[in-house]
């Protein structure tokens, strides 16, 4: 397969966000990995690519940028196709912390917190490489999922995004009234 074509103006080196991943990482990563991206919109101009941290602070161990695709033919703002880029690190620690305390020098669950990290994200990893293909169905389709090796390189999952066709089940929701009512109580 080859690289969709990319107006000059997008510009495939610009980084996602202030992470290592590039444009042209995302588009080789979704034309190699993603067949509904491929066959779609593959043989699309992509006139745009934007990217932004929707995890708002909320995930302690990573961050997730949605990333949006415009295409030169697109009919409106709708016609886009969006995926999901999720990057462990420290940034929210850093910034609990306010620069009180160096992220080296911070401990979770036993473990120095950068190596806990590390170790939660090849897990993850691990997880959407050996099970996730047995229980494909009920679990995001992960396009790419690379280790974070300190030093070397950053690590993600590429992953697709659910925000149009998932639906998130508050547990409450589950409940009987009868149920709510004696959480309530206490």
């Amino acid at each position: 397969m080859t690289l969709a074509t990319v107006l000059p103006e997008v510009g495939g080196k610009q980084k996602l966000c202030d992470s290592d991943f590039t444009i042209e990482w995302l588009l080789d990563s979704l034309i190699k990995n993603d067949e509904k991206f491929a066959k779609g919109h593959g043989h699309r101009k992509i006139s745009n690519v934007s990217a932004r941290d929707i995890s708002g602070g909320k995930g302690m161990f990573s961050i997730v940028l949605k990333c949006e695709i415009s295409f030169q033919d697109s009919k409106d703002e709708k016609d886009i196709y969006t995926t999901i880029v999720k990057i462990p690190g420290t940034d929210a620690w850093e910034m609990a912390s306010g620069g009180k305390k160096k992220i080296d020098d911070m401990i979770f669950a036993g473990k120095n917190l950068i190596d806990g990290i590390v170790g939660m994200h090849k897990t993850e990893c691990d997880f959407y490489e050996i099970i996730g293909q047995h229980v494909s169905e009920i679990i995001p389709r992960v396009f790419q999922a690379q280790e974070w090796k300190i030093g070397k390189h950053q690590g993600c999952l590429h992953m697709e995004d659910l925000s149009k066709t998932g639906k998130n089940l508050d547990f409450y929701h589950s409940l009987s009234h009868g149920q709510l009512k004696n959480i309530v109580k206490i």
